[in-house]
């Protein structure tokens, strides 16, 4: 198993809250793997909502760059 620290370090790079790192952590020390992953897929699903999120903005701006470009070539 890894070390712990590394774990810590994995979950900060993955840039997790203090409170996703603390319940996880909890949640490993005490063997208890589901409460783990709860606080770790819910992160992740916040985290690809804002993906998602993200990419519906860059796909206005590409239409609307498209766009101004169409209409600059006539």
């Amino acid at each position: 198993m890894h070390a712990r620290c590394d774990i810590v370090q994995g979950l900060r790079d993955a840039c997790c809250t203090e409170e996703c790192i603390e319940a996880f952590m909890r949640a490993y020390d005490e063997g208890r793997p589901k409460d783990g992953l709860k606080a770790i897929e819910g992160f992740r699903r916040k985290t690809l909502e804002e993906l998602h999120e993200q990419q519906r903005r860059i796909d206005c701006l590409d239409y609307l760059t498209y766009e101004m470009n169409r209409l600059a070539a006539r």
